[in-house]
């Protein structure tokens, strides 16, 4: 029905990415830009908005999405944002962050020049953890100028070009400035006139990070030979603590040791006393006094007797009844 007011406040009532993500696509076919990029907004629908804003020319929407993409980890769309925006060093940063160092020595070989030294370094140290070969073969544009050709034109170039985009131009006027953007700014920077002298600081390559760290080497060996001997000291102090309590933790250890062995000895030995005073006890002296026996010892369950009388068979019954092994029965 085309009622797309009504259908926005109706989303209102019960929000939700998906619900918002269809209402702008009907509201952004309807032709209703402003609208289509609040539901879009709402939505987080960051690749429907980097098309609208491109197609619109919306500076500001294209670097609050740059920000906010790059926020929401939509690297590739923030990526395209600030290269459609001209802003090379977040672009750098970006594929910094994201392990694509390789990627962007290329990408400021090609569009900030000023930059290559401090990608190749960088590419030069994930690459030393691979391949330390590989990452010595990489040649710095600073230190070996005679391999980068118009090295010098290119940073030339790139200030001329970030002079040029300072001057923000409306997008309607595409058609006035519609050849300079394929113009050769190699050529122009040659017939310019300029040289790398008399560009500002900010265009030039920073200094290789082994000539800084020299220089500071050089000019501050005392501070770092304190700090080494301070570390070493502390190191020695910690290594001493440690060798410390291992002993303290050894000697405790053998203690122990020690002690349950002692434990365990005494335990057995009063474990042999009593089983020694149990098999004692086991042999028994029992005396009967019966008529014609007397002294009976007994070690067995049979009996040996002298005068074979019913006093002594009837004895001889009473001991087979006693845990012994042998009985022995003397006469009177």
């Amino acid at each position: 029905m085309g009622k797309l007011e009504e259908c926005y406040k109706i989303v209102l009532e019960s929000e939700s990415d998906t619900k918002w993500k269809q209402l702008g696509d009907l509201v952004l076919a309807a032709g209703n830009f402003k609208l289509a990029a609040e539901c879009l907004n709402r939505a987080k629908d960051h690749s429907a908005l980097l098309l609208l804003y491109s197609c619109q020319g919306d500076r500001a929407g294209m670097e609050a999405l740059a920000k906010e993409a790059s926020e929401a980890g939509r690297t590739n769309v923030a990526f395209v944002c600030n290269y459609l925006l001209g802003h090379t060093s977040e672009c750098l940063n970006l594929l910094v962050e994201t392990g694509r160092t390789p990627e962007a020595a290329f990408f400021a070989r090609t569009y900030a020049p000023s930059h290559v030294s401090r990608m190749v370094e960088l590419w030069k140290e994930d690459l030393t953890k691979v391949n330390a070969k590989a990452a010595e073969s990489l040649a710095d544009p600073a230190e070996y100028p005679n391999l980068f050709q118009d090295f010098d034109l290119g940073l030339i170039a790139e200030h001329q070009a970030t002079q040029s985009k300072s001057q923000r131009l409306p997008a309607a006027s595409y058609s006035e400035h519609a050849a300079s953007l394929g113009a050769n700014l190699i050529e122009q920077a040659r017939s310019s006139g300029t040289s790398v002298d008399d560009l500002p600081a900010s265009a030039r390559p920073a200094p290789a990070r082994a000539d800084s760290d020299a220089a500071a080497a050089s000019s501050g060996d005392a501070d770092d030979a304190a700090a080494q001997a301070a570390q070493e000291a502390q190191a020695a102090a910690a290594k001493a603590a440690a060798d410390a309590k291992a002993k303290q933790e050894a000697d405790a250890a053998k203690a122990a040791a020690d002690a349950k062995a002692k434990q365990e000895a005494e335990t057995k030995a009063a474990a042999d006393a009593a089983a020694a005073a149990a098999a004692k006890k086991k042999v028994r002296l029992v005396s009967v006094w019966m008529d014609g026996c007397f002294g009976l010892e007994f070690v067995g369950v049979g009996c040996v007797c002298a005068r074979g009388s019913l006093a002594c068979m009837l004895a001889c019954s009473l001991a087979s009844k006693l845990p012994t092994q042998c009985c022995v029965y003397a006469s009177r």
